[in-house]
């Protein structure tokens, strides 16, 4: 084959905010070294997919993406990077004609070694010299996107009992404040006024011994003309006084966090390997909201996990209605080989597991519809981020998307409304 450099690539995401991350510095990356990039999988000399493979449901759309890919463009030099590579996925090895498996370590040297490799031999040759680096990698833009996601760690050593992604991500690793403020200030300048904070495990960031989640936000959070902070997920126990003390006192950090349960039942919150209790996760909550302005609380569930009783499942739905979630993500368990969960006998049948998820959908519907509700007469800040014929359309800061019908308000900045009404999963508001 002949030599990729300044060649058209296509390059396609799933999964998590950290791949998306990943992706972008991985296109400037190459756009940087003189490729360019083509939104047409048929006009693509070579095709990148970052992979994500949480669960079985992912690992397939990852399969068929693939298959789709080689039936639109069979020539193109097919590479696949993400966690299904980290974790030696058996349908990656099935499908003839991928050129190319980068492990996540390795991504940050992709454009280098697309550019001077001639042949898939010479590159895996080339693999093995470059040093492992899961944070070498850097964004100064986010698509067209007014909400921009910035990695500030990777890794995760929380073991969770029905988890690979510790096996595919590595152990906590943080970076540098130095370079996240650097390239927080790049984002601003390009136009991004929200900043998301991403990573695998974000409440562990941790530097140098000194520097914990709450003052790199404080410093983020601080930045002229950056108007949002939005935290990624955060897991239970690092929700802290500290950080929630530093997020009230930083003007631009949103009022909402996202806090996985996976179950509100203690016995499989154990069998998890959870690290919290029913009522430790309350306890945070309370903390939340003694701390925070009405803050929006966003969580997962899993639903059918091995062991799981309906006595368990009906503790689940108990423990959201008391909470009483903003929005909660739903997940039916998955079997990950490998993991101490995949080796335990389910207690419920496909239909059982069906007929839970589906009743816990409606409490936290409710939830979510209740919340929303609880708004109405509320000041709220619209970033808009389009516009939806005449009207203005964006996210408040506690992540519900708002709309203002009949005006185009300035798109991509802050305008504080009175929400006067809910519509269709959307808040309704009037400009003040």
């Amino acid at each position: 084959m002949c030599s990729l450099a300044g060649k058209r690539f296509f390059i396609q995401t799933l999964g998590c905010k950290s791949n998306q991350y990943e992706s972008q510095a991985i296109r400037e990356a190459l756009e940087a070294d003189g490729f360019t990039e083509t939104p047409a999988v048929t006009e693509a000399d070579l095709c990148i997919i970052n992979t994500c493979s949480v669960t079985c449901r992912a690992d397939a759309s990852c399969r068929n993406l693939v298959r789709q890919i080689q039936r639109k463009n069979p020539e193109a030099f097919l590479i696949l990077t993400g966690c299904a590579v980290d974790l030696n996925a058996p349908w990656v090895h099935e499908i003839e004609g991928i050129d190319l498996l980068i492990p996540n370590t390795k991504k940050h040297a992709l454009a280098s070694i697309l550019k001077n490799t001639s042949s898939p031999e010479f590159t895996y040759t080339c693999l093995d010299t470059i040093p492992d680096d899961r944070l070498n990698l850097t964004i100064s833009r986010f698509s067209e996107r007014t909400r921009a996601f910035l990695k500030i760690q990777d890794g995760c050593d929380n073991y969770c009992s029905y988890c690979t992604i510790p096996y595919a991500r590595g152990k906590p690793e943080s970076r540098n404040p130095h370079d996240i403020l650097n390239e927080a200030r790049k984002l601003i300048d390009n136009g991004h006024k929200e900043i998301v904070f991403t990573g695998i495990n974000i409440g562990q960031y941790k530097w140098q011994g000194n520097t914990a989640l709450a003052d790199v936000a404080h410093q983020v959070g601080n930045l002229p003309g950056l108007l949002r902070l939005r935290m990624g997920s955060i897991e239970p126990p690092y929700v802290t006084d500290t950080l929630l003390q530093s997020l009230a006192q930083t003007h631009t950090c949103c009022a909402h966090l996202h806090i996985p349960l996976q179950s509100g039942d203690d016995e499989i919150l154990q069998k998890m390997n959870r690290h919290y209790s029913t009522g430790k996760f309350e306890e945070t909550i309370n903390r939340v909201r003694s701390v925070l302005d009405h803050p929006a609380i966003t969580t997962d569930i899993i639903v059918g996990f091995p062991s799981e009783t309906e006595i368990n499942a009906a503790n689940t739905r108990s423990f959201c209605i008391s909470i009483g979630f903003s929005r909660s993500h739903i997940f039916t368990y998955s079997k990950r080989d490998g993991t101490p969960a995949a080796k335990w006998k389910s207690q419920a049948s496909a239909a059982e597991t069906k007929s839970r998820f589906q009743e816990l959908l409606q409490i936290t519907d409710k939830s979510a519809n209740d919340f929303a509700s609880s708004l109405v007469g509320m000041t709220e800040t619209l970033l808009t981020e389009e516009y939806d014929n005449e009207d203005s359309v964006g996210y408040g800061e506690r992540y519900l998307r708002i709309r203002v019908k009949g005006q185009k308000l300035p798109l991509r900045e802050l305008t504080p409304v009175k929400v006067i009404a809910t519509q269709n999963a959307e808040l309704l508001a009037t400009p003040i």
